[in-house]
């Protein structure tokens, strides 16, 4: 309709979803012509995590937190785990937009109920992979376990401003079957780990488990490496939620730019992953899922699923 799609396509341990939407920022006012265009380069950052958000940096203890780690470990055991490994990693994407409004009742949904809008999309997607995650319901493991991806930059440490290069964490959620049946009660278990992660640091922390990934590929391989996976990350299915209402997008929206549409990778053996974006009024959430394990009608109907119980919660 007179207007077009750009976007780009990335390898993301090269950087963050920050640093690609200031990459696109800056191709769109070019494009434009617009005077706002930045001469500044992003230049890449010249320390890690460590020296950005470790312990002295974030402010969260070691003992405690290492203790957490591995008590995190222990409780991943009691999770369902997928049904099969599959050699094929392929990912599918499937597009989804809610209806106008949803997002203002989310919000206020979530303000009336004193939790975060965060809160209530994992409430939904523990429904929605309950239903629909190819996971194994043994009575040995009834617990269901969701990841989060989080922008680090934003949290307390020495944020690393406008450097190029990757500053993402990740706290875990786990819900036992008994709290997916209880919608107030799935609530209150899902922000209180919320608010536990934020008190603590733990997606700050979670370094620490990437460390202990890091140094596990490099002594196991192959089957062993993914069987790893499948135990000590038992994920049901994972989320990265972006708001864009305070970036340079919702400057531009809606004269310039009537939507944003994000795509995420699955991870290692995520299943299922969803991608809500939020621009204005604008709700578009994505749905990842492996090829192999989650069939084209199956994929379909989590987003389907996925909105339909955010409706609820709204």
């Amino acid at each position: 309709a007179g207007g077009a799609m750009v976007g780009t396509i990335y390898r993301h341990w090269v950087c963050d979803s920050y640093c690609v939407r200031a990459i696109l920022r800056e191709w769109l006012l070019r494009l434009i012509g617009s005077p706002l265009i930045s001469r500044a380069p992003m230049l890449p950052a010249r320390e890690g995590y460590w020296n950005h958000f470790g312990s002295g940096a974030a402010d969260w203890p070691m003992v405690s937190t290492l203790m957490q780690q591995v008590s995190q470990s222990t409780r991943m055991k009691a999770c369902r785990r997928l049904v099969r490994i599959d050699k094929d990693h392929t990912a599918r994407f499937r597009e989804f937009r809610a209806e106008t409004g949803l997002i203002g009742a989310i919000r206020q949904s979530a303000k009336r109920r004193c939790v975060k809008v965060n809160d209530l999309f994992l409430a939904a997607l523990a429904r929605t992979a309950d239903r629909h995650s190819p996971v194994d319901r043994k009575s040995a493991r009834p617990n269901l376990a969701m990841g989060t991806v989080v922008d680090l930059r934003g949290l307390r440490g020495r944020s690393p401003s406008d450097q190029f290069g990757v500053f993402l964490g990740f706290t875990n959620t786990i819900v036992r079957p008994q709290a997916i049946a209880d919608t107030e009660r799935l609530i209150r278990d899902i922000a209180g780990q919320s608010a536990m992660s934020r008190d603590r640091g733990l997606a700050q922390a979670s370094q620490v488990r990437m460390a202990f990934a890091y140094v596990a590929e490099h002594f196991l391989s192959g089957d062993k490496l993914e069987e790893f996976y499948r135990k000590r990350f038992a994920l049901a299915a994972g989320i990265s939620n972006v708001t864009l209402h305070n970036t340079w997008a919702a400057e531009l929206h809606p004269h310039v730019m009537r939507e944003y549409v994000r795509v995420s990778p699955t991870g290692p053996l995520t299943p299922l992953v969803v991608t809500p974006t939020t621009l204005g009024d604008n709700l578009h959430v994505g749905v990842t899922t492996r090829r192999a394990l989650i069939d084209d009608i199956t994929a379909v109907r989590a987003g389907e699923t996925f909105l339909a119980e955010l409706a609820k919660l709204a």
